[in-house]
């Protein structure tokens, strides 16, 4: 018997396979380029460097092994429904940030917004339970989600007959954006399905629709409409597909998942960095730069200065890098320069270190410094070499030297500040105790509700997901305490506080970023310790080898010695990579660190200047 093949059928599976597997590949490049690329606008719009690491790193991080790395919320009949860190969390977070700093007024208009939007989703969530998969329900949808949002559009002129002050321009913006998301609601609950047992899922290219209507929409509105910036219509975009995707598909098509014969747990954006509602806002995003790049309005720098964030630029170490580069490469005088500026640099960061207030003077920057008099000198003579109106090639190389050992003076005098690899450990130590001591509490209790043996608490939906659970929430917990306060418990205890190479407390951004590689370790012992509570109070699971080599040495023993070796090996090897990373780096950075533009530092002061003298660096060539 032949079996005809639809020769458009498969061409369209093909293309639709190669575009899902290729397409976070491409947003990532996409949103790289423009980081790198375009700097200034990047920044200024909300998708810089360190939103390229965190749509990067941190989410596949908080997506690892598919279901590990979700937040269980509430039970739903027999099963659980969760948010996954990396495919849910992330995005959802990163598109309220971004609205915030695209209206202004960030906790006012975050918390106008999130009022009527979680209004308006109860209501058509209503409709969707109570006229399912029908024309008129599909009709009501529609019509409720144009209307909802014009109250919030109207409401400043009511606020006014009745007296009472309201912001005209705030609430047509939140209005005019509430519409936005409800349309990409409503076209992207046309275009997806509820699979019972699996999740909610669409066809190619159908889930690109609405992303790519919302990035269009966003650049016609954004001037007109919004009366914003041009460059903001990138985070418009993404906040509102990503949104919309939140209602159209993962609330609005929950319902037909729950009931089936087995229990599970659902996790909203459970499929990761391949998740619909990962994915929208990255597509929008990519549609609205695309329309923007093609019509020549994105620069290579804007006159307006870029908004603050934790990257700094480059260390002066990296900045050293670029200056031998230069002198290889570029023309005479370029390396005296930038190795000038390096130096300038060290300096500037050695006087924050140790907590010199002010500016120093742009002829001495290294005044008030504990450091040997000959750095004052070599100072004078790279600045000289710096000014000269005639470089020579040789003037690179000796001011290349010159820099060289100046920032190795200010690396070995603020070197203090920074928090050393044992207080580190045994802060995150005394965290993980904080946070581990009530997950045992709810294991235990999770083993002693599942009656018979320990294959059936392995299998109970509430075990695994007060097991895979614990890195969500101990990530949760090191987030929340050092957005909100710059230091963990464990940290206070050790007197550490994270900061940004400025000194200054880091935004909810690089938090993430420089949290998720805990994400790893944080499941080893999450897994780990849950399996361990269940062997202790049931037995080993029945139906494996482990055979005792001995019967002095019982079943029991061993399955708890491999448990305790397996967690032991885990967490050591990422202490191990963390340990280098601090050891190598200039600046005591572990690699979440680096990414982000953070320090962990002593939160007290280093001694005031003139109490540590930093010896001359040995065999310092001379600068004259």
């Amino acid at each position: 018997m032949t079996t005809a093949v639809d020769p458009w059928v498969l061409s369209s599976d093909i293309v639709g396979n190669v575009v899902t597997i290729a397409l976070p590949a491409v947003l990532w490049f996409l949103l790289f380029w423009m980081a790198w690329e375009r700097p200034d606008f990047a920044r200024r719009s909300g998708f810089g460097r360190e939103t390229f690491w965190l749509l990067l790193v941190a989410a596949l991080l908080g997506s690892l092994f598919g279901i590990i790395g979700v937040l269980p919320l509430i039970p739903i009949q027999k099963d659980i429904l969760a948010l996954s860190i990396g495919g849910g969390f992330i995005p959802v977070l990163l598109a309220s940030i971004l609205l915030g700093r695209l209206f202004g007024e960030f906790w006012r208009s975050l918390a106008l917004f999130w009022g009527c939007f979680v209004v308006e989703s109860a209501i058509l969530l209503l409709v969707v339970l109570f006229l399912p998969s029908t024309i008129a329900g599909i009709l009501v949808l529609v019509a409720l989600a144009g209307v909802l949002p014009l109250p919030v559009i109207f409401a400043p002129r009511l606020f006014a007959r009745l007296r009472a002050p309201a912001d005209e321009v705030l609430f047509r913006r939140v209005g005019l954006f509430l519409e936005i998301t409800s349309g990409v609601i409503v076209l992207t609950y046309l275009t997806t399905f509820s699979q019972a047992g699996v999740g909610i899922s669409s066809y190619f290219p159908l889930y690109l629709v609405a992303p790519i209507v919302a990035g269009a929409i966003a650049v016609l509105t954004i001037q007109r409409g919004f009366g914003l910036w041009y460059g903001y219509a990138l985070p418009l975009a993404y906040a509102t597909a990503t949104f919309g995707t939140l209602v159209g598909a993962d609330i609005l098509r929950q319902p037909p998942l729950y009931g089936g014969s087995t229990s599970g747990i659902y996790a909203i954006g459970g499929a990761g960095v391949g998740d619909l509602l990962y994915l929208t806002g990255l597509v929008a995003f990519a549609a609205a730069f695309t329309i923007l790049l093609l019509g020549k309005q994105i620069p290579r720098a804007t006159p307006e200065p870029p908004p603050s964030d934790a990257w700094a630029g480059p260390t002066p170490f990296g900045l050293l890098r670029r200056a031998y580069r230069t002198g290889t490469q570029g023309p005479p005088g370029g390396a005296t320069r930038e190795a000038e500026h390096a130096s300038r640099e060290a300096a500037a960061q050695t006087r924050r270190l140790v907590g010199l207030a002010g500016p120093p003077p742009a002829e001495r920057p290294w005044e008030g410094l504990p450091v040997p008099p000959w750095v004052a000198a070599d100072q004078a003579n790279l600045d000289a070499l710096a000014a000269s109106s005639s470089p020579d090639p040789r003037d690179d190389y000796r001011a290349w030297m010159t820099a060289r050992w100046l920032v190795r003076v200010g690396q070995d005098t603020g070197r203090a500040r920074f928090a050393n690899p044992r207080r580190r450990f045994a802060a995150f130590g005394m965290d993980l105790v904080f946070v581990t001591i009530p997950a045992v509490l709810v294991w235990i209790l999770a083993v002693q509700l599942v009656p018979g043996t320990t294959n059936d608490v392995l299998n109970n939906t509430f075990f695994n997901a007060a097991a895979i659970g614990f890195p969500a929430w101990a990530f949760v917990y090191f987030v929340v305490f050092e957005v909100l306060f710059g230091t963990t418990p464990g940290k206070r205890l050790f007197g550490l506080v994270v900061r940004t190479r400025t000194l200054e407390r880091p935004k909810t951004i690089p938090i993430l970023v420089r949290d998720s590689p805990k994400l790893i370790p944080l499941t080893v012992i999450g897994i780990g310790g849950a399996l361990l509570v269940a062997l202790l109070l049931r037995g080993p699971v029945s139906g494996t080898s482990l055979v005792s080599a001995s019967s002095l040495v019982p079943s029991e023993f061993l399955a708890l010695a491999s448990v305790g070796a397996a967690i032991a090996v885990g967490v050591g090897i990422c202490a191990l990579v963390a340990l280098l990373g601090i050891t190598v780096s200039s600046e005591n950075q572990r690699a979440g660190d680096y990414l982000a533009g953070t320090w962990v530092v002593r939160e007290v002061s280093v001694p005031p200047p003139g109490a540590v003298v930093a010896s001359p660096p040995p065999g310092r060539p001379p600068s004259g």
